[in-house]
């Protein structure tokens, strides 16, 4: 007990001696082991404990069509998944549900919120109970009978103030009444992580919100998703059991060259095309984080190396009267676990704030990313592992190096020995400057990337487009009934000031989930099939964008749905078909039905899909021949930012039900496909910037250490005739190698992490030179003047003074 007083009077003693250092070590821990457990939490959110409403998640499975990796999963049509939905794989049945927007008529006006349409056991089959009120059965999911909805706990607080007594209140939700039957559970927001649901309505209701009235027997219409509980058996069984039941189905898709079957595969709560970028994105995250919490480690650890060295005297003396390396370990251990807990508390505090803060900073979507992100007991267990780590880390270095000192030479050279220490540390900056250097490389490819989609051109004007859009299927209409109402939205955007020009089309550029269709020459039944992106476009559509035409003619009011088929290419897609590029004039057969379309015009390239890519080959279609009722409106103007102001009191007094989508510049709506490498330029470059900081305070403690404990060799060198200029040159020799040998294996390090920065942002060229070797010379610039201050220090040294004082 009282070794452990005194011990405690140490460690006191020696943080109140330097309480600048002992500052510096807490709050750089407080920063990393803050961002390591914010990091952590959104890991542990997606992907080790996603969807924590739903209490048990086994069994729990995605039922898709799937044909071939490069079409990717397809949805069912509802007759097809009534047939699936007979067998007894399990155990409540197969449920069927699609996601879309809604308009909410409110006292204040029309709101959108995103609404699922679900079969009668999708609360069943996960497991959760309303918070009040009940869930479906399946006389709600009747065709006929009156609209019920239940409520997500979310939009209950927010639009209904958490009142109980709306259980039996009627909404309004696409013009058509509905009755509130329940609210649901706490922290529930449907079956997708980060895509929340703001209610859920019965499935028999899609022909009425959508305005397809053959939706539930339409063969051909697919809309349907589906997931179940697995009653027994792998996946694998089910994929069988259910291809089977399929294969007996009748089609009219003509595509054979894959045979459809049907995947079965455990629930996630991510969109299969989303998986691969998402855990990408977040393995870098994590990555980095962890790294730079290592960086930071190593520099507390070098700090404490540093004033273990300032005590060797100290240290010496105790040794010498007889203490144990256990009883000299003892107070390092305190010390560090001291500086580490404090650096802990800290970090935890800094996280809850930030968790508050971050999902703020999510970009704003027509249906809103939400995140949840909690501190529950894996991230204080996370936490608290970190810090322990951090306190080994930190111990060990110093410890060791107090314990193995040999007193006697410590005490008759003035402690100016060089042992294995020096090594350690040395070891420690490399690992630092390589850590660094891979954070910040990769950091700056992504912001490479985003400056090179900043300044390309698309191949049109897309810095003078405003973009709005709208859904016409929430009060009802389909895309041929929906015609009327989106041409007056046109004409009302076209009526306003300062715009030029104006034109729709059923996808915008840019939009998530880009449509692909196959086309090629008409009369070529031995041709290859060729890919090609599609859409549908009104008259003046290209004038509009400014995308040039080549050859032939642009669409008119004449190319109605009742004329003859026509359709206009890329140049890209003409030279691709067409071996002579001659495409005008030409037919051109339609996949999968084989429609045929006669080509009269073609059109330049643009880059469609993504910013900076290259251009992709494009099929356009009149809209009156491929109507939608979701369309995207197109305003030419000088100042496009400043129209949304405009425009939505505008369609306001056009359609007063009809909410929109959204209403900004189509630079801005096109930044959002560059949602992955924004977030990975930020957190790259700030990380980096933040280990390299690191990095280079610990390499100028290292050098300023040795230059302190080099004092009486620097001073006998230039007693014996060696210049300034010769101590400068040893100093920064030493100090540089260490630094360029972090930088190779750093540079290396982000060669290897390459294939991951590929999949966060698809397009983007992970190994850019230029970003390599702008990071290398920044990294190499910080290690400069890291060590060029210790080192004019050391060759300043006056041989009579540093000799004497030793």
């Amino acid at each position: 007990m009282t070794n452990l007083i005194q011990d405690v009077k140490v460690v006191r003693r020696r943080l109140l001696r330097s309480p600048g250092t002992s500052l510096l070590v807490i709050v750089t821990l407080g920063l990393v082991l803050g961002a390591n457990t914010l990091t952590f939490s959104f890991v542990n959110e997606i992907v080790l404990n996603p969807l924590p409403a739903i209490p048990d998640k086994a069994g729990l499975v995605n039922v898709h069509r799937w044909r071939s990796e490069k079409e990717g999963v397809e949805t069912f049509s509802y007759p097809a998944y009534q047939a699936l939905a007979q067998s007894d794989v399990f155990q409540s049945g197969l449920v069927g549900f699609n996601g879309r927007g809604l308009s909410l008529q409110r006292t204040s006006g029309a709101e959108l919120v995103f609404g699922m349409l679900v079969s009668e056991n999708y609360f069943e089959t996960l497991g959760v109970s309303p918070r009040i009120g009940r869930g479906f059965t399946s006389a709600d999911n009747r065709t006929g009978e009156a609209g019920t909805v239940v409520l997500s706990d979310s939009i209950w607080r927010s639009r209904f103030g958490a009142d109980p007594k709306v259980l039996g209140a009627p909404i309004r939700l696409n013009g058509h009444p509905f009755t509130v039957i329940g609210v649901g559970p706490p922290r529930f927001a449907g079956h997708f992580v980060g895509f929340a649901a703001d209610l859920w309505i019965p499935i028999a209701w899609a022909p009425t919100v959508s305005g397809q009235s053959d939706l539930m027997e339409n063969r051909d219409t697919t809309w349907i998703e589906a997931f179940g509980r697995l009653k027994r058996g792998s996946p694998t069984a089910a994929a069988a059991t259910l291809t089977r039941i399929s294969a007996s189905l009748p089609s009219t898709d003509v595509r054979t060259a894959a045979p459809e079957r049907i995947l079965v595969e455990s629930l996630t709560g991510i969109d299969r095309d989303l998986r691969a970028p998402v855990a990408a994105f977040l393995a870098l995250l994590q990555a980095a984080t962890i790294i730079v919490a290592l960086i930071a480690l190593v520099n507390v650890s070098s700090l404490l190396l540093a004033r273990s060295l300032d005590r060797r005297h100290e240290t010496a003396v105790r040794l010498a009267l007889g203490a144990s390396k256990k009883n000299l370990l003892a107070p390092f251990a305190m010390e560090a676990l001291a500086l580490c807990g404090l650096g802990a508390l800290l970090g935890i505090g800094l996280s809850v704030v930030a968790a508050r803060v971050v999902p703020g900073w999510l970009p704003a979507f027509a249906i809103p990313l939400r995140f949840s992100i909690n501190l529950d007991r894996a991230t204080f267990v996370f936490s608290t592992a970190v810090a322990l780590v951090g306190t080994l880390m930190a111990t060990l270095g110093p410890g060791l190096s107090a314990a193995r000192s040999q007193p006697s030479l410590t005490l008759l050279e003035g402690g100016t020995q060089r042992t294995k220490r020096s090594r350690w540390r040395s070891a420690l900056v490399v690992t630092q400057v390589a850590f660094a250097t891979a954070i910040l490389v990769s950091g700056s490819v992504f912001a490479r990337f985003l400056a090179h989609t900043a300044t390309a051109s698309p191949g049109f004007d897309i810095d003078r487009i405003h973009l709005t859009r709208l859904d016409t299927s929430v009060l009802g209409l389909s895309g041929a009934t929906g015609g009327p109402l989106q041409r007056r939205a046109l004409d009302a955007i076209t009526s306003l000031p300062g715009v030029e020009r104006t034109a729709f089309a059923r996808f915008s550029p840019y939009s998530l989930g880009t449509p692909t269709m196959d086309v090629r020459e008409a009369g070529g039944s031995l041709k290859p099939w060729v890919s090609a992106d599609w859409n549908s476009v009104s008259s003046g559509f290209f004038e509009t964008l400014g995308i040039g035409l080549l050859r032939g003619r642009t669409f008119s009011e004449f190319d109605s749905g009742d004329a003859p088929r026509v359709v206009l290419v890329s140049e890209g897609l003409a030279r691709r078909v067409f071996a002579d590029g001659a495409a005008v004039g030409r037919s051109l057969s339609l996949g999968p039905k084989d429609d045929l379309a006669t080509v009269v015009g073609v059109v330049a390239d643009a880059s469609l899909r993504r910013l900076g890519e290259e251009p992709r080959l494009q099929a356009y279609r009149p809209f009156d021949q491929a109507p939608a009722p979701r369309v995207s409106i197109f305003a030419r103007s000088a100042n496009p930012k400043g129209l949304a102001a405009l425009i939505r009191p505008a369609l306001a007094r056009t359609a007063p039900d009809l909410p929109l989508l959204e209403s900004l510049s189509l630079r801005d709506f096109a930044s959002f496909s560059q949602t992955g490498a924004r977030l990975g330029s930020g957190a790259g470059l700030a990380l980096g910037v933040l280990g390299l900081l690191l990095a280079a305070t610990g390499l100028f403690g290292l050098v300023a250490q040795t230059v302190a404990s080099r004092v009486r060799e620097i001073a006998i060198r230039m007693a014996m005739g060696a210049t300034s200029t010769h101590i400068l040159s040893l100093i920064l020799g030493e100090g540089g190698r260490l630094g360029f040998i972090g930088l190779g294996v750093g540079i290396f390090g982000a060669l290897g992490a390459s294939p991951l920065v590929g999949l966060v942002a698809p397009g983007l060229s992970a190994i850019d030179p230029t970003a390599f070797v702008t990071a290398a010379f920044l990294v190499m610039a910080v290690v400069v003047v890291a060590i060029v201050v210790p080192a004019l220090r050391a060759s300043r040294i006056a041989p009579a003074l540093a000799l004497r004082a030793n």
